[in-house]
């Protein structure tokens, strides 16, 4: 026997051998994620909503609620961070939530983002606009995360 024909049988069974684990590894669908997600207990200000991962994306949604009946306008400050491959995170997009409408009254909000390959982290920061000691200053809560998930 030729060492090249014995070359030849080799690459095909190689061929016919990893082939299809090659497929089948590529042809598993990722599983969709879900949670849900609740303020940090900033006094005055109450969000909640949820997050999914789907076809890529990394989807939240929730509302804002003034709970504090002062008068003054609140907010939440979301932040969408690329984990990998930044050990510390990236921020790459900054998104604001204010809640004009009064006492009791709920403000809605939705975004999604389109990461398919990283993991990313949404934090939340709750605030009470120009409710700080200094005029201008809006008092807030400290940033938490409510999801850290690849879509």
């Amino acid at each position: 026997m030729s060492i090249g024909l014995f070359r030849n049988i080799w690459r095909t069974l190689a061929i016919f051998l990893i082939a299809p684990a090659v497929a089948l590894t590529m042809a598993g669908t990722a599983q969709a994620a879900t949670g849900t997600w609740s303020s940090g207990g900033k006094s005055g200000v109450h969000a909640q909503g949820s997050w999914k991962t789907e076809n890529s994306k990394l989807y939240i949604s929730g509302y804002l609620r003034d709970t504090a009946c002062d008068g003054k306008n609140v907010k939440i400050e979301l932040v969408f961070i690329d984990v990998q491959p930044f050990p510390f995170g990236r921020p790459y997009r900054y998104e604001t939530v204010v809640n004009s409408t009064g006492c009791g009254t709920n403000k809605n909000f939705s975004y999604n983002t389109y990461r398919p390959t990283q993991k990313t982290r949404i934090s939340i920061k709750e605030c009470i606009i120009n409710g700080g000691r200094l005029p201008g200053v809006d008092s807030c809560g400290p940033l938490y995360t409510v999801v850290e998930a690849t879509p």
